[in-house]
């Protein structure tokens, strides 16, 4: 499992599918990922105290992922030497933002619908709002 999807699943049961707390502190932990806090986000986990077994669980299996890894989690340093990091991040990402957004129980979408609500997720992800009136939507017609 790609060490994104650690997170999220973690998120999901601590906050709740698709909820803005499980988006936010995915984004937390990847950008402070990314700049090199490997350690400082795994003691930052061994401080949480979930309260169910679940939890608890996912917890564990978060922090042993990232404590067996953490060498091969030198993203910052990856950066800095010009590497590109793996589309494992995108591909989860991808699952996690859009499929769980566009798939949950009983919705089913145009591509063109599906398209005009993910380009108003990412505004509001971004917070850039001032695109909208750049935004080209595809006709639902």
């Amino acid at each position: 499992m790609p060490q994104g999807q650690h997170a999220w699943e973690f998120a999901r049961l601590r906050y709740g599918e698709g909820s803005v707390q499980a988006d936010r502190w995915v984004h937390t932990i990847a950008e402070d990922l990314r700049v090199g806090k490997v350690r400082q986000v795994i003691a930052r986990l061994k401080r949480l105290q979930p309260k169910s077994a679940e939890v608890r669980e996912s917890l564990a299996g978060l922090i042993r992922y990232y404590s067996e890894n953490a060498s091969r989690m030198q993203y910052d340093e990856y950066l800095r030497l010009g590497y590109g990091i793996g589309s494992g991040a995108v591909e989860s990402a991808h699952k996690q933002v859009i499929h769980a957004r566009l798939r949950q129980a009983g919705m089913r979408w145009s591509e063109a619908g599906a398209r005009r609500l993910l380009a108003l997720r990412l505004l509001l992800l971004n917070d850039d709002w001032a695109l909208l009136d750049r935004l080209r939507m595809p006709s639902l017609a």
